[in-house]
C-alpha cells in the first residue's frame, strides 16, 4: 500500500510511522502540506512539486495543517472522492474547523462535561466577560496548539491588560496573528490527563503535569508524565468526547476540576506521540498503520 503523510519530515512521529509502514511493507512518502499544487483546468488536481498526482497513492494521513486548514480539506476531499482513505476522514466533509471554541459547542450539545468557556468578541464583551467568571482564569488562543499561548491570570487587571496590549491580534485585524482567545475557569489541580484515541479504542493514559503549575520549569522533563491506568471513567469520556467531535487519532485532554469531576480540556487531532510511546511502551506508530490497513479501502 502507498501511503502519503502530510506533515514535517523532522518529526520524530512522522520518522516513527515511516518505519512502522516499512516494516509491514508500505510505501509511505512525507510531504509537507506547503509542498503541494492544487490546480483546476477541467477539474480539481492536486499534485506533488514533481508533478505526480496525489491520487496515486492509496491513503493520505494527515499531520500538520493547523497553518492549512480549508486547504487541508480540499485535498481531503479530493482523495476521498478517489476512494481513498482519508485519516482523519472528518476533513474530507464540511464539520471540522480547528477552533477550540467550536469544538466545546460540539461537547456541550452532548452535555459532555468541561470548563466553563466564554469567548468575547470585543472589549466591551470582555468587560461584561469579567463579571461572570473569578480569578485565577484561563486565556487560551483558539488556534494555537501544543501548549503555545496558553495564560493563567491572577486578577482581572491582568486580563484587561492582556487584552489591550495585544488588540489589534485578538480582533483578528491583519497585523500578526489573528489572535482570538477563549476564556475558562481554572482548576487547581497540578495535573491532567492524555488520552490516545484511535477509531474506537482507547489506547492509553498518562499523566501530565499542568501547563499552568508555576513549578513546571523547575521539575525535569522526564519527572512531568507518567503512565496511568486506563480508568473506566477516563475511557468512556475520552472515546465520547472523540466521537462527538469526529475524530479517528485523537489526544484527549481532562482534568478534574475542584470538585473531583472529570472535564474535557480539550481534543488534539492527529496528536503527538513520541513522549506518550516512552512512558507507555505502547508502539502507537505501528498501531496507526494497522488502523490503516483495517479500512475497507486498504490495499494490502
Amino acid at each position: 500500500m502507498k501511503i502519503l503523510l502530510i506533515g514535517s519530515k523532522k518529526s520524530p512521529e512522522s520518522q516513527q510511522l515511516k518505519k512502522e509502514a516499512e516494516k509491514r511493507s508500505h510505501y509511505l512518502k512525507i510531504i509537507p502540506l506547503n509542498q503541494l499544487i492544487l490546480s483546476f483546468r477541467q477539474n480539481l488536481f492536486v499534485f506533488t512539486k514533481e508533478g505526480r498526482d496525489i491520487s496515486e497513492f492509496d491513503a493520505i494521513l494527515f499531520r500538520a495543517i493547523n497553518r492549512h486548514i480549508v486547504e487541508a480539506k480540499i485535498i481531503a476531499e479530493y482523495m476521498k472522492n478517489r476512494n481513498k482513505i482519508v485519516i482523519d476522514d472528518i476533513l474530507a466533509g464540511s464539520n471540522y474547523d480547528h477552533h477550540k471554541f467550536l469544538m466545546h459547542t460540539k461537547l456541550k450539545e452532548e452535555n459532555i462535561p468541561q470548563p466553563i468557556t466564554y469567548l468575547p468578541l470585543g472589549l466591551n464583551a470582555l468587560k461584561k466577560t469579567l463579571e461572570k467568571i473569578e480569578p485565577p482564569l484561563v486565556v487560551k488562543h483558539l488556534k494555537e496548539m501544543r501548549g503555545r499561548y496558553v495564560f493563567r491570570f491572577d486578577a482581572q487587571k491582568e486580563v484587561l491588560d492582556f487584552f489591550s496590549r495585544n488588540k489589534k491580534e485578538w480582533l483578528g485585524l491583519p497585523r500578526g496573528k489573528a489572535g482570538r482567545y477563549l476564556i475558562q475557569e481554572w482548576y487547581p489541580a497540578k495535573k491532567y490527563y492524555r488520552v490516545l484515541i484511535l477509531g474506537e479504542e482507547a489506547l492509553g493514559a498518562m499523566e501530565r503535569l499542568s501547563l499552568l503549575c508555576k513549578n513546571r520549569p523547575k521539575i525535569p522533563l522526564a519527572e512531568r508524565s507518567k503512565k496511568i491506568k486506563l480508568t473506566k471513567k477516563l475511557k468512556e469520556l475520552a472515546l465520547t468526547a472523540a466521537r462527538t467531535a469526529g475524530i479517528e487519532f485523537a489526544g484527549v485532554d481532562i482534568m478534574p476540576d475542584k470538585n473531583g469531576q472529570l472535564r474535557v480540556l480539550e481534543i488534539n487531532r492527529s496528536p503527538q506521540f513520541k513522549r506518550f510511546s516512552q512512558i507507555t511502551g505502547l508502539n502507537v506508530a505501528k498501531k496507526v498503520i494497522k488502523y490503516i490497513e483495517s479500512k475497507p479501502q486498504a490495499k494490502v
